[in-house]
């Protein structure tokens, strides 16, 4: 092989792969280093973190982002306040188009064709209170300029302040003190037409950021427990044959279809309707199929009164395995109704003493959904 094309190959996929993922975190080490650069330097220019334009204060800061946040270059003005919902202006995308055409986004249209078409207002906020904050042709100017200079989003009443723009994965060119200037200067002449709304507190009840971090945390270990969970199910009530996946699946899948339908039609109307169901769709797509299972090998088993069939059979192999999910791994030889050699992933310690080459007696019970389960493996003496 020496000198093949093969060869040459293996080589310099040994050199390039390990150089690619070591220059990946270096390029973004420099990156970010350089765009930190680039703001202090604008930073020392603007006389520090704040910024007038005309009667207002306008706040800048660049947030350096984490695992899954970019880094963004962030203009506020004002205090966070309460008492209504934020209004997000962000460029529209063929996303929105999408969800608008199969009617499930609803958009509060203007009557600008040229606002209409760039912008998208994403928001449940009254349609007249939007109204009221564009109506001004000078302000949706300002709003359809912030994002042409290339930021994510102006938010009228986000958590953090009255008013904010925000520009994910800034350049150098957005951090120039100039162009910087020129934002806020755009802010301040939106400023005049936000709704009147009552600041909010400085500091939010330690009761609701308690409930917040629960909640989420309950969703967490409900979205990803239906896989433990039917795990856990077969090792308890272990079936051997396909039918409980030629059942189970078709079944899902119509739960799934029944979800998503119920799901659409239940958040339908809203600015964000397209992106949610998207984001629940993807859940449930994981979540149904596992809980299906987990329920079906639960209610199979548990609901199962037939007395069972004994079956002869002998131990082809045994042995554990040990880590993060430890199991003792039988197959054995086939018997009636088995289908072939029969291979089981079980608890460790649910038939410890069963060594290669033993004749035993499988228990099989009949199943309350019909799939054939097994109570026991019991050594013949």
């Amino acid at each position: 092989m020496e000198g093949s094309p093969e060869k040459t190959w293996l080589v310099l996929l040994a050199v390039v792969i390990p150089a690619a993922l070591l220059a990946i975190p270096i390029v973004l080490m420099l990156n970010h280093q350089r765009r930190t650069r680039a703001f202090e330097e604008a930073r020392r220019a603007l006389g520090g973190s704040e910024i007038d334009a005309g009667p207002y204060r306008v706040r800048v800061d660049l947030t350096v982002g984490g695992k899954n946040q970019p880094p963004a270059l962030c203009l506020s003005l004002g205090r966070a306040t309460v008492g209504g919902e934020t209004i997000l202006l962000r460029r529209e995308t063929a996303r929105d188009r999408l969800g608008k055409s199969l009617g499930l986004n609803r958009e509060v249209e203007l009557g600008d064709d040229g606002f209409d078409a760039a912008i998208y207002i994403e928001s449940d906020a009254p349609d007249a209170e939007v109204r009221a904050l564009l109506a001004r042709e000078e302000v949706r100017r300002a709003v359809v300029e912030i994002i042409s200079l290339g930021y994510t989003d102006v938010a009228v009443s986000p958590p953090t302040a009255a008013l904010l723009a925000r520009r994910n994965n800034p350049k150098e060119v957005h951090l120039t003190p100039a162009a910087i200037r020129r934002v806020a200067a755009l802010l301040a002449v939106i400023a005049p037409a936000l709704p009147a709304r009552a600041e909010a507190p400085r500091d939010e009840p330690i009761a609701i950021l308690i409930a917040r971090v629960v909640g989420v945390l309950v969703l967490l270990v409900a979205g990803f427990a239906g896989a433990p969970l039917a795990s856990f199910a077969h090792a308890r009530w272990p079936t051997f044959t396909l039918a409980p996946y030629w059942q189970g699946i078709p079944a899902a899948f119509g739960l799934f279809v029944v979800a998503v339908v119920a799901a659409a039609l239940r958040f339908r109307g809203r600015s964000t309707s397209f992106r949610n169901l998207c984001w629940l769709a993807a859940a449930l797509a994981y979540a149904v199929p596992s809980y299906t299972m987990a329920a079906a090998f639960t209610l199979n088993g548990a609901l199962d009164g037939t007395p069972p069939v004994h079956r002869a059979s002998r131990v082809l192999s045994s042995f554990f395995t040990t880590g993060k999910k430890p199991a003792h791994h039988l197959r054995l030889a086939p018997f009636p109704g088995s289908e072939g050699e029969l291979e089981l992933a079980l608890e460790p310690d649910a038939y410890p003493h069963l060594a290669e080459g033993r004749t035993v007696t499988v228990k099989v019970a009949t199943g309350a959904l019909g799939w054939p389960w097994i109570q026991s493996i019991d050594p013949d003496r």
